[in-house]
């Protein structure tokens, strides 16, 4: 009982220390802005990926399409 209270008191002061001094210590910040920052990246590499995906489709047509022109050609 003894050691809860101890840490509830400590967890007070520690709180009260960085409210007191919130511009030096701004635990939060920096994490919600690397959390930001990740799912950023994580939009970044989909929008690759399907960029990608497209590209490739429109290669694959394009060469069907000189394909087909090469086959017209011919004939």
């Amino acid at each position: 009982m003894n050691f809860i209270c101890f840490l509830l008191v400590f967890k007070k002061v520690i709180s009260s220390h960085l409210d007191k001094h919130e511009r030096i210590y701004n635990f939060k910040y920096p994490m919600i802005s690397l959390l930001k920052d990740k799912k950023r990246k994580d939009n970044d590499l989909k929008i690759q990926k399907r960029s990608n995906k497209k590209l490739r489709f429109e290669n694959k047509i394009d060469v069907n399409v000189d394909i087909d022109k090469g086959k017209l050609n011919l004939e």
